[in-house]
């Protein structure tokens, strides 16, 4: 199972999940909250997106068509974020970075339009896949 861990600071963040995941369960993926973050009240809309590491599974998760639908979903979750951002006044703020391991490579983007997201995310994967 390919996991992308997603954390954002919007109350109704997980509404989503339960069609993501219908989305997602043929290609043996799915959304999950993190556990063990904070709570507070933020200052800035924030998403973190924890990305797997790139495996054989991951592989075939990309050709079979996965990976477009992830970034989609992806795509759609962040016009959610913008539009609340826009609404309270708050920069939104996007972290990207590895589930586990040494590797971790954290990237913070402020206020990025969503062609920049989805670029950075794909460079996490571009020379494994």
């Amino acid at each position: 199972m390919i996991e992308f861990s997603i954390y954002g600071t919007q109350d109704n963040f997980c509404d989503d999940f339960q069609e993501i995941n219908e989305q997602l369960a043929p290609y043996n993926a799915r959304f999950v909250m993190p556990s063990g973050l904070g709570a507070g009240i933020p200052i800035d809309s924030i998403i973190h997106i924890f990305l797997p590491f790139v495996t054989e599974a991951f592989k075939t998760f990309v050709l079979n068509g996965g990976y477009d639908i992830f970034k989609m979903r992806i795509s759609k979750l962040y016009a959610k974020f913008t539009k609340h951002a826009k609404e309270k006044n708050m920069n939104c703020v996007v972290y990207i970075s590895r589930a586990k391991g040494p590797d971790y490579n954290e990237i913070k983007i402020e206020n990025p339009t969503e062609e920049v997201l989805l670029h950075t995310i794909d460079r996490f994967f571009d020379d494994n896949v």
